[in-house]
């Protein structure tokens, strides 16, 4: 009965997100991607059939678009029953480990499951809900990663990084010698991949005024790396590059900030997402694609501290 209360809770806090953005004049066509989905899935996916099955690798969701008939109603419907499903997960977890309270809701769950840009996301036809819902699932036990990794790598070929979040800590510095010797041995075709990932023009948007450092090369990968991380992590990019379209995102990370330090009693900072997330930051070069990568991770924030705090419990 939980569950559904979660379900149809979520589902109609979306739905009047989705109202009252359009009333403001924010459309299904706000994201560039979204205008691709809806036009060219048809195309794309009957190029995938007609040719080889790696075609599919990073166009998957062509394809689910294909299948939704690229009706705009049905790709956001499909997005907004993902989004409540998710939060059903999301809740358990909370459920679990809150068992000492009663209450189907606290404020600390309502801050998981009211993400203003998860929400958002809900509301559009991107590929951002189904990745999400595929991480949160996958966080949960490592099994259920390697079960769901074809399929997210379908979606998006670097979701193999989120998988990271996985490796036990007493493999960490191993895992750090090996990147170091890797680095020492390959360094130079390393150091000109991230070159020209460097050149790449991804700030798309008008009110993205994040620092990317192009102009600095490999210096301004690594300051990017280390620096977008926190900034997203925190939300203090809006304090930076302030803006009505920034300010859900920033919201959605500060209530998970609020729920991981008052609620667990933890930073809301792990190893195991913050290296990930600085993988991105070596290859993406604009803030808000990079806040699209990042959120799976910004998502399962919680899921990791909490499954963190349940193993030091069993030592």
């Amino acid at each position: 009965m939980k569950t559904i209360i979660v379900f149809v809770f979520s589902f109609f806090f979306a739905l009047l997100l989705l109202m009252a953005e359009r009333l403001i004049g924010i459309g299904w066509d706000f994201h560039p991607d979204s205008v691709t989905y809806v036009t060219e899935s048809t195309t794309v996916s009957k190029a995938i059939f007609e040719g080889q099955l790696s075609d599919l690798i990073n166009n998957a969701y062509y394809v689910v678009c294909y299948f939704l008939n690229e009706s705009i109603f049905d790709i956001t419907l499909f997005n907004l029953t993902l989004y409540s499903i998710t939060n059903i997960f999301l809740a358990k977890v909370h459920w679990g480990f809150d068992s000492g309270r009663k209450n189907i809701f606290s404020i600390f769950l309502l801050l998981l499951l009211l993400n203003p840009y998860r929400a958002h996301l809900a509301t559009t036809v991107l590929k951002d809900t189904l990745i999400i819902f595929l991480v949160v699932i996958s966080a949960l036990n490592f099994r259920k990663f390697l079960a769901l990794i074809p399929l997210l790598i379908l979606l998006r070929m670097a979701s193999i990084i989120y998988g990271f979040i996985f490796l036990p800590k007493k493999y960490v510095k191993f895992v750090l010698i090996l990147l170091l010797f890797t680095l020492f041995i390959f360094n130079g075709f390393i150091f000109d991949y991230l070159a020209h990932s460097n050149e790449a023009e991804m700030t798309f948007r008008e009110f993205d005024k994040i620092p990317t450092f192009q102009n600095l090369g490999i210096v301004g990968v690594i300051i990017r790396a280390l620096l977008w991380p926190i900034l997203v992590s925190t939300g203090a990019f809006f304090l930076i590059s302030p803006s009505l379209a920034y300010f859900p995102v920033a919201l959605g990370c500060l209530f998970i900030q609020i729920y991981c330090y008052w609620h667990l009693k933890r930073l809301p900072f792990a190893f195991s997402i913050l290296f990930p997330m600085f993988v991105f930051g070596t290859l993406v070069t604009g803030f808000t694609s990079y806040i699209r990568y990042v959120y799976p991770l910004i998502t399962i924030i919680p899921i990791v501290i909490i499954r963190s705090i349940e193993k030091s419990k069993n030592i």
